[in-house]
């Protein structure tokens, strides 16, 4: 098929790439994808302001855009996009070609190379989607004759790659929350019915059954149970079913409407004959399983809509018949129960942290503060660990803004509908209290209910300075990371208004104890500060063990986390705070010589930790007034150690970023055996002179 299908038009043919006259450069792209707010909208709503974007580029008569499944070894089709203005100029066998895509696709390795592949109609420009250096999926734009790209275009293929990328994953975050939100609800309404209907078995089901067919909209359904009085299966709750239909239906294991293998949790429908008799056009039966044996029957049917069940529907009548086990069969499993449900509050809470890279951690930072904050106030273990809880899932209710869109209402209301979502599990109360007081204030301006001084729960106002400190100690697209100073003098004016005197006095020892045990260290280690994405901070250089501080390094990539540069972030800049007030005395010579288009720096004495300061105001200063192009002559430095080697590697990242390059002379075998003993020596240039280093500029 791929051989006929030639891309040839019936008009003659247009140039491969129709271009605007503006093309967006990487901060556009960046800006205006970051601005839309995929996590919140539908997911139409977003692949269609992704197709707007690269087709206000590329004009084309077909987009697609695939995801890739590394089980399968196939690319998914996501979305799809045709014009069919364009399309018009084309062969009728194309135009069918594009009409009927692929919706699977085995993967080929050209796949994942920029340029232009062949694909079921034909060739397509093909840009691969890349996230955090990881490839999964792809835009496919034709079908076109191939061309030369223009290397402003290729660097804008690039970016936008990653942007889409970003873009796709928010977007299925969104969804899988939304879907979880509609799981959750379901179970909340499930939990507070349980409490009064728990003894009245065939209500409980009733309602359980019509809870299901509100959240699944379906049109009706019924659940049965085994009798073993009269050993078969007896409905014990319908809504919408005829009287025939359900004198008539058969549910015997062996000759019945459904067929059971016995080892799973799946059902097949065996009597198609019974289905066309009572019109219906699609059933589902999820089994009530206790061991080996089959206890009942959860069905949901459909007669007039033409639509199949889906996985969430096969969650909702899962989720419910785990809670008819629960009130049928033991009291104990309501217990397990709120263990998974807690579970599934908190990845919830961790999957709308994941929304953006400068909230990433957000819940798990707030409740690990809390528990070192609560150890301070005489927590026992029990306490610290309902503590943890109730900050991992603090946030939970501002998962509300995806279902309302946003906006003051839905972060009003967040805690009381996060404290609505467990207030009805057999948990502790200070959980709970904890989650709907958080926002309160010690002078009564809080909200939602205007609580003041020990109104408010401990909880609530332990994690009310939490969430302060990890909100300023991050970057945010409104404003920078504070430094510890600037934290410290807030916290302080907010003392007895915002913050209960007694958690602040907590909060200030457990930080005044990690300050003095750092020394002249790192506070913390960045990889157990932040903690997210997990995924990166794993594959750093200093995780887990490598006591390398993350500045040193010029592979750590911690805008994964909101940290575009060292000056951004807290633990870089309370470090710097921390050495200023050691008040080491200890200062280096250095002359500064300006060229036409390069600096260079000549340092004497020892770059260690109590001339690290001076060095970073150095070679700030240079930066900051646009003096980008460095040689730093080593010659006269007796001594750097990894301080003094973590400002170096940190002017390297922002003289990079700027379009510059630092270069280094005169460096001694002594001193060059740090750069290899810590990896860095592979990023550097190194000349035997000032002047060979100036011919390479």
């Amino acid at each position: 098929m791929i051989g006929k299908i030639t891309g040839k038009m019936k008009s003659p043919a247009k140039s491969v790439y129709h271009l605007i006259v503006e093309t967006k450069n990487l901060v556009d792209i960046w800006k205006e994808f970051g601005k839309f707010g995929f996590y919140e909208k539908p997911a139409f709503e977003g692949f269609k302001f992704i197709f707007d974007v690269f087709e206000s580029v590329v004009k084309s008569p077909a987009y697609y855009i695939y995801s890739f499944s590394g089980a399968s070894q196939s690319l998914i089709l996501e979305n799809m996009r045709l014009r069919s203005e364009r399309m018009a100029q084309l062969d009728e066998e194309i135009v069918e070609a594009l009409r009927e895509p692929e919706l699977k696709i085995v993967f080929r390795d050209d796949y994942k190379n920029f340029g232009f592949v062949l694909i079921w109609a034909g060739k397509f420009l093909n840009i691969p989607l890349y996230l955090s250096g990881e490839y999964v999926g792809n835009l496919f734009s034709g079908p076109h004759e191939p061309e030369p790209v223009s290397k402003e275009l290729a660097n804008w293929f690039k970016d936008f790659s990653n942007a889409c990328a970003v873009a796709i994953k928010q977007i299925k975050f969104g969804e899988e929350t939304r879907s979880r939100m509609r799981l959750l609800e379901s179970q909340v309404q499930v939990s507070k019915k349980m409490l009064g209907s728990a003894l009245e078995v065939n209500r409980f089901l009733g309602l359980l059954l019509e809870l299901a067919i509100t959240a699944t909209g379906s049109d009706a359904g019924f659940v049965a149970m085994w009798d073993d009085k009269i050993k078969r299966m007896r409905i014990k709750a319908s809504k919408n079913l005829s009287d025939d239909f359900i004198n008539s239906l058969d549910l015997s294991p062996d000759t019945g409407l459904f067929e059971w293998f016995g080892d799973g949790d799946e059902m097949i429908v065996r009597d198609f004959e019974f289905l066309l008799k009572f019109n219906v056009n699609s059933i589902i039966g999820v089994p009530l399983v206790e061991g080996k044996k089959l206890l009942g029957i959860f069905s949901l049917v459909n007669f007039k809509k033409l639509k199949q069940f889906d996985e969430f529907t096969v969650k909702i009548l899962s989720t419910f018949v785990e809670q008819i086990k629960i009130v049928i069969h033991n009291v104990e499993l309501f217990s397990q129960f709120t263990d998974r449900y807690l579970k599934t509050l908190i990845a919830l809470a961790e999957a709308y942290d994941m929304r953006s890279e400068y909230t990433a951690g957000h819940s798990n930072r707030v409740a690990n503060l809390a528990v070192e904050i609560g150890k301070k106030l005489g927590f026992d273990s029990e306490k610290l660990r309902e503590l943890k809880i109730a900050g991992l899932i603090h946030d939970v209710g501002m998962c509300g803004v995806v279902e309302v869109g946003g906006g003051y209402q839905a972060d009003y209301n967040h805690p009381v509908i996060g404290a609505s979502m467990v207030e009805i599990l057999p948990i502790s109360s200070d959980i709970i209290e904890g989650i709907r007081t958080h926002q309160e204030w010690y002078d009564g301006w809080g909200f939602p209910q205007g609580l003041k001084g020990d109104e408010i729960p401990l909880f609530g106002r332990i994690l009310g300075l939490c969430e302060f400190f990890v909100e300023v100690s991050s970057n945010s697209k409104l404003r920078k990371a504070m430094s510890y100073s600037q934290i410290e003098s807030e916290i302080n004016q907010r003392t007895g208004a915002q913050f209960d005197p007694k958690v602040v006095s907590a909060f200030f020892e457990v930080m005044s104890e990690k300050r003095e045990k750092a020394g002249t260290g790192w506070i913390e280690e960045c990889w157990k500060f932040k903690g997210e994405p997990k995924e990166v901070c794993s594959r750093c250089p200093v995780y887990d063990g490598n006591f390398k501080r993350c500045w040193q390094s010029p592979e750590i990539m911690c805008r994964f986390h909101g940290d575009y540069s060292c000056e951004e972030c807290f633990i870089f800049l309370e470090w710097i705070e921390r050495i200023k007030t050691k008040k080491l005395e200890k200062r280096m010579e250095y002359t500064v010589s300006e060229k036409n288009n390069y600096v260079i720096v000549k340092l004497k004495g020892e770059l260690d930790v109590a001339s690290s300061i001076q060095a970073r105001d150095i070679f700030k200063g240079l930066i900051d007034k646009g003096k980008v192009n460095i040689i730093i002559d080593f010659s006269d430095v007796t001594f750097i150690d990894s301080s003094g080697l973590g400002i170096i590697v940190v002017a390297y990242r922002n003289v990079k970023e700027k379009g510059g390059a630092i270069k280094f002379a005169n460096v001694s075998p002594r001193i060059k055996k740090l750069f290899e003993i810590t990896r860095t020596e592979k990023h550097f240039e190194f000349y035997s002179t000032v002047e060979d280093a100036e011919k390479s500029f």
